[in-house]
C-alpha cells in the first residue's frame, strides 16, 4: 500500500513465425511493458556473436505513409472548419460537455487496415487536395488585389491612366511614399539632380505619395537618392486604367475571390463531415499498428529466434504467462525473475482509491523510486487538511466544493487528471467549510458583526479575531508531526537499504533531539515529568549529530529543522490573510459604501458578491500552493528521492474506437 506495485522482469524466447501472434495478444492485453533488449545487445560483445537487433516492420514506411497524410488532410480541415464558440457554449461544454460514443468496429488484421487505408484516403483526398490548392491560389491572388489595391489608393489623386505609367525609350517613372519629415530634402537632392524632373505629391500627414518623371539617363542616379530616403515604390504593373476606376475594378475582384472562397469551403466543410469519422477510425488503427510494428526494434534475433524483456505487475504474472504460451502454442520459453536490487524497474502506483486522485500530484514532483516508499497516501490525507487551514472560512470552502464537483462532472467526465482534481477541490473544500466554522471564519466577520448570528460550532479558543496566537501554536505543531512523520520514514528508507550511519546522522538525532524538546516542553508547561530529562534527550540527540556531520553540521541542521518547523506558521498568516481580506470587503460595503445616501447600498451589493468570491479565488489559489510547498519542500526533503521511471504498459490507446464483442 506505501510501496508501488511489485514487478517482475521476463525473459521471453520465442520462435519467428510466431513474434507477431506474441506482440498482438501482448498488445491487445495490455498487461506487459516491453523494454529495448536490442541494447543490451549492442553493448555485450558475446551477445553480439550470437544475437542481432531486430530490423524494421517493412510495414513500417506504409503506416507512416498513410498518417502524414492523414495529418495533412485533417489538419486542412479543422483550418478552414473554424468556427466561433460563443462564451455561453463554451461554459456549457466545460461544465457538462459530451462524451464522444465509441465507435464499434470488427477486428483487421494489418493487411486489411492497410488496404483500407489506400483506399480510404484516395477518396477523402482526391477532391480536397484540389481544394485546397485552389483556396492558396485564390489567397495568393486576394494579396496581389490587396497590395494593388492599396497602390492605387495611394495614388487616387493621379487623374491619369495608370498604364501610361511605364517606362518609355527615354523617361523614367517612379510611383511611392516617402517620410514626410524628409520629404523636403529628398526633393532638394531630386531637383538638383536635374532640371528635367517632374514631381508630383498629395497631401499627407505621415508620409507622401510621389509621383516622379525624369530622363531615363538620370534613373542610376536618382534611384540612388531614392535608396537613401527609404523611398517605398509602389507596384503598379499590375493595374490598368484611372485610379478611382482601377480600385473600383479590384473592389469587384476581391469579392468574387471571397464568393469563391466560400462556396470552396462550404465544400470542404461538407467532404470532412462526410470522411472525419472514417478517417478518425482509421488513424486511430494506423497509430496501433504503427506501435505493434515498432516494438520489433526493441527486440533481438538469431535466424530462427526472437528474444524480448518485459515487465509485468506481480499480480498480472499469471495472465501474462499464459497470454505468452497461448499465443505461441508453447513454443516459448520464460525466464522469470524478481528484480530487488535492480536499477530503472519501472513503478506503478497502486494506491486506495480515495487516494487514486492524489498520483499526479506525486507524479508532478516526481515518481517514487521501484524500493521507496510511495508517499501518496499521506498526502491525500495531509493535504486536504493543510488547505482548509490555509483557507479556514466556511463560505470559501462551499465556493471551493462547487467548483470542485463542477469539473468532477463536467470536464473531469473526459480528463482524469481534472476528475482528480476536482475531487482534491472537494475533500480540500470540505476541511476549509470544517475549520472555517471552527475559527469563527465565514464570510470574515459577516454574520457576528454585521447580522448579529453567532457560529454555533466556533471554538473560542482558536477563534481567529480573538486567539491568532494559538492557531499559531496548533500550525507549529502540525508542522513538528509532519516533519517528524517524515524524519521516521527517511530513517525507515535508510534502515531499510542498510544505511545505518545514513539514518543515526540524518534522521534519528534529529528525532532524539525533537523528542528531548517535546518533553522539555511537556514538563515545562504542563509540569508533568522532569526538564532535566528533556534536556538530556535533547543534548543526546545533538551530540549524535556532531559525532556524525561535525560541528558545522550542527549548526546547519538544527537551524534547517528550526526554518522547516517554523516554514508551518504559513497556515497562520494565510488563514489570517484570508480573514484580513474578507474582513476589508465587509467594511468597505457596509461602514464605507452603505452608509452613501441613495446610491450606496446599490453600490454595496456588488462589492459584496464580487469582493468576497475574488477573495475566494486568489486566497484558494495561495493555500493551494503553499498546501504543496509544504510538502513537496519540507515533507518529501526529509525522506522522498524520486526518480522512478512509470510503467508503461504496451496496450492499444482506443479513443474513438472499440472492438466489437470485447
Amino acid at each position: 500500500m506505501f510501496r508501488p506495485a511489485r514487478m517482475r522482469k521476463l525473459e521471453i524466447v520465442t520462435l519467428d513465425d510466431y513474434s507477431d501472434s506474441l506482440v498482438n495478444s501482448l498488445h491487445d492485453t495490455g498487461v506487459v511493458q516491453i523494454n529495448d533488449f536490442s541494447k543490451r545487445v549492442k553493448e555485450d560483445a558475446e551477445w553480439c556473436e550470437i544475437l542481432k537487433p531486430e530490423g524494421v516492420s517493412p510495414h513500417t514506411s506504409n503506416i507512416i505513409s498513410f498518417l502524414t497524410r492523414i495529418t495533412h488532410i485533417t489538419e486542412f480541415w479543422a483550418n478552414v472548419k473554424t468556427e466561433k464558440v460563443s462564451p455561453l457554449k463554451l461554459l456549457k461544454s466545460f461544465i457538462n460537455p459530451e462524451i464522444p460514443e465509441k465507435i464499434e468496429i470488427k477486428e483487421s488484421n494489418r493487411k486489411k487496415i492497410l488496404e483500407n487505408a489506400e483506399d480510404l484516403l484516395n477518396k477523402a483526398e482526391s477532391r480536397t487536395l484540389i481544394i485546397q490548392q485552389s483556396l492558396e491560389e485564390l489567397e495568393s491572388r486576394r494579396i496581389q488585389l490587396d497590395t494593388d489595391y492599396n497602390s492605387a489608393k495611394y495614388i487616387e489623386f493621379l487623374d491619369i491612366d495608370i498604364s501610361d505609367m511605364v517606362d518609355t525609350d527615354f523617361t523614367y517613372i517612379v510611383t511611392g511614399r516617402i517620410s514626410l519629415e524628409i520629404y523636403e530634402k529628398f526633393k532638394k537632392e531630386a531637383s538638383d539632380l536635374t532640371d528635367e524632373i517632374v514631381l508630383t505629391e498629395d497631401e499627407a500627414e505621415t508620409k507622401k505619395t510621389v509621383f516622379i518623371i525624369t530622363l531615363k539617363k538620370y534613373k542610376e542616379e536618382l534611384d540612388k537618392i531614392l535608396r537613401k530616403f527609404e523611398f517605398e515604390r509602389f507596384e503598379i504593373s499590375r493595374i490598368t486604367g484611372k485610379p478611382k476606376d482601377a480600385i473600383k475594378k479590384i473592389q469587384i475582384g476581391i469579392g468574387d475571390i471571397e464568393k469563391e472562397k466560400k462556396d470552396l469551403i462550404r465544400e470542404t466543410v461538407n467532404i470532412a463531415d462526410k470522411w472525419m469519422e472514417n478517417i478518425l477510425v482509421l488513424r486511430e488503427q494506423l497509430e496501433i499498428e504503427r506501435e505493434k510494428s515498432e516494438i520489433y526494434l526493441s527486440f533481438a534475433k538469431t535466424d530462427k529466434t526472437c528474444i524480448l524483456e518485459a515487465w509485468v505487475k506481480e499480480k498480472d504474472l499469471d495472465e501474462a504467462l499464459e497470454i505468452i504460451k497461448t499465443s505461441t502454442e508453447g513454443h516459448s520459453i520464460v525466464d522469470v525473475k524478481n528484480p530487488d536490487g535492480e536499477h530503472n524497474i519501472p513503478v506503478h502506483l497502486e494506491n486506495p482509491r480515495f487516494a487514486k486522485p492524489y498520483e499526479f500530484m506525486t507524479k508532478m514532483y516526481s515518481n517514487p523510486q521501484y524500493n521507496e516508499i510511495d508517499p501518496t497516501i499521506l498526502l491525500a490525507i495531509v493535504f486536504p487538511f493543510l488547505f482548509g487551514f490555509c483557507l479556514t472560512d466556511g463560505f470559501y470552502g462551499i465556493l471551493v466544493v462547487i467548483v470542485g464537483f463542477i469539473l468532477f462532472r463536467g470536464t473531469g467526465k473526459i480528463n482524469s487528471v481534472i476528475r482528480s482534481f476536482g475531487i482534491i477541490l472537494i475533500a480540500s473544500g470540505v476541511w476549509a467549510i470544517i475549520l472555517g466554522l471552527v475559527t469563527n471564519g465565514f464570510m470574515g466577520d459577516l454574520f457576528p458583526t454585521y447580522l448579529g448570528i453567532e457560529i454555533p460550532f466556533v471554538v473560542e479558543a482558536v477563534d481567529s479575531f480573538e486567539n491568532p496566537q494559538n492557531i499559531l501554536i496548533i500550525a507549529l505543531i502540525v508542522g513538528i508531526i509532519h516533519v517528524t512523520l517524515g524524519l521516521i520514514l527517511g530513517a525507515y528508507n535508510n534502515l531499510k537499504e542498510g544505511s545505518i550511519g545514513d539514518a543515526l546522522g540524518n534522521q534519528i538525532c534529529q528525532l532524539i533531539f525533537i523528542s528531548g524538546v517535546i518533553l522539555l516542553g511537556v514538563a515545562y508547561l504542563f509540569n508533568i515529568g522532569s526538564i532535566y530529562i528533556g534536556i538530556g534527550v535533547a543534548i543526546a540527540g545533538l551530540m549524535i549529530l556532531v559525532y556524525k556531520n561535525g560541528v558545522f553540521g550542527l549548526y546547519m541542521d538544527v537551524i534547517g529543522l528550526f526554518g522547516t518547523v517554523l516554514s508551518y506558521s504559513r497556515l497562520l498568516a494565510l488563514a489570517l490573510s484570508t480573514g484580513g481580506m474578507a474582513l476589508t470587503v465587509n467594511i468597505i460595503a457596509f461602514r464605507v459604501v452603505a452608509p452613501i445616501p441613495y446610491i450606496g447600498v446599490v453600490l454595496a451589493v456588488p462589492i459584496f458578491l464580487i469582493g468576497h468570491p475574488a477573495n475566494a479565488a486568489i486566497q484558494s489559489l495561495g493555500s493551494f500552493i503553499h498546501s504543496m510547498r509544504l510538502h513537496y519542500i519540507e515533507f518529501f526533503s526529509q525522506f522522498y528521492t524520486g526518480e522512478g521511471t512509470s510503467f508503461k504498459p504496451f496496450s492499444a490507446k482506443r479513443k474513438f474506437t472499440k472492438i466489437e464483442g470485447k
